[in-house]
């Protein structure tokens, strides 16, 4: 996955265009578009004080936050970019200890509402394949849930 450094976190590639298949095994297709909306209804969760969460897995209570989702935007190809802030010394370090290699995004069906947290995940293999390696399932009727790799410093 591809990184931008800041001061206040990490961009860390979360999904792209294309057909992919979900937890559940349904398939779903995303155009630019898709991904557009996504990194809207991010931007509009965080202008509305609400950070999602970066959480372990795929929890249903979308807890414990590990780390938090500051932003997102539209990168190179129509990736979609979330930039990842606040995490917890004890998981930047087990990232590092390469703990959690895949990340996946947890989505609403109607993608102007954002997403529902962004997991990581240890030993699922990535639903959503060529996204740039990075260094730092619950089901729902209205919850879609991919998998992607990353494995970078979040510090």
């Amino acid at each position: 996955m591809n990184t931008q450094v800041s001061e206040s976190g990490k961009w860390v590639q979360a999904m792209r265009p294309g057909t992919f298949k979900d937890f559940s095994g349904v398939e779903r297709t995303f155009s630019p578009e898709d991904i557009a909306s996504i990194a809207k209804g991010v931007r509009a969760q965080v202008s509305n004080s609400y950070m999602p969460p970066m959480v372990k897995g795929h929890p249903a209570t979308d807890s414990p936050r590990v780390a938090s989702i500051v932003d997102a935007k539209v990168g190179d190809k129509n990736i979609l970019l979330l930039k990842v802030d606040k995490a917890e010394p004890k998981f930047a370090e087990e990232v590092r200890n390469g703990e959690y290699p895949y990340v996946s995004v947890a989505l609403y069906k109607d993608y102007s509402k954002g997403i529902k947290h962004l997991g990581a995940l240890g030993a699922a293999a990535p639903a959503i394949k060529g996204l740039e390696p990075v260094r730092l399932a619950e089901g729902s009727d209205d919850v879609i849930y991919f998998a992607s790799n990353f494995g970078y410093n979040i510090q």
